[in-house]
């Protein structure tokens, strides 16, 4: 396939419940490195996506194995927020919009969220990990890709279109409501973010066991 643009994207955050003795993203991985059995992790709706390999990155970024980390996988993020809730996991991961509302209301504390500077509204007062000193970066994008051997006038037109769609008034509504962040990535700069990316994952995999030879 032919990488076009980047839309936007969304960043990966944890959670754990409002009355949780974890205050803050620090307080979580101290534990997880002390007992990492003691916390149970839960995340949707696959091992390896980007909901796994958020935290797995924060973790190996923290010197803690994030293969000796226990998660528990669900089917959905709804059902793992349910979870969360309930008490049943100690920690969950989700894009932040699935939690943000919970978030504000008291019920769920975001610790953190994986993306390169504070997020803006309605997530102004979550860190980031980096705040935290952990340098881990994860996020859903949401990408456009066209047919492999597409012609440079082709790649050249949809990246012209589709810059003028984020632009759009439903586009912009569209993505606040799903807190869709970071810049319009083009071709060029969407090829090397997913080379960057491709790098990233291969790492996270590869310490969590899940990279094939």
């Amino acid at each position: 396939m032919t990488p076009l643009v980047v839309m936007g994207q969304a960043y990966i955050s944890t959670a754990v419940k409002g009355d949780s003795p974890y205050k803050d993203g620090k307080a979580l991985l101290a534990q997880m490195k002390k007992d990492p059995k003691s916390v149970a992790i839960g995340t949707a709706t696959s091992r390896g996506n980007s909901n796994h390999m958020a935290i797995s990155l924060a973790a190996l970024k923290s010197g803690i194995d994030p293969n000796a980390l226990k998660f528990v996988i669900f089917q959905s993020g709804r059902i793992g927020r349910t979870n969360l809730l309930g008490g049943h996991v100690d920690a969950a991961q989700s894009s932040i919009g699935g939690f943000i509302k919970h978030h504000k209301k008291g019920k769920l504390r975001i610790v953190a969220v994986a993306a390169p500077e504070r997020l803006g509204g309605a997530a102004k007062d979550i860190p980031t990990w980096r705040e935290l000193g952990v340098d881990a970066v994860v996020a859903n994008f949401r990408g456009v890709f066209g047919p492999k051997g597409l012609s440079a006038d082709m790649i050249s037109y949809w990246e012209g279109v589709l810059r003028k769609t984020v632009e759009t008034k439903e586009w912009k509504g569209f993505a606040k409501k799903r807190m869709l962040a970071g810049k319009f990535l083009g071709h060029k700069e969407f090829v090397k973010f997913k080379d960057e990316k491709d790098a990233q994952m291969r790492v996270v995999l590869k310490a969590l066991g899940l990279l094939k030879r």
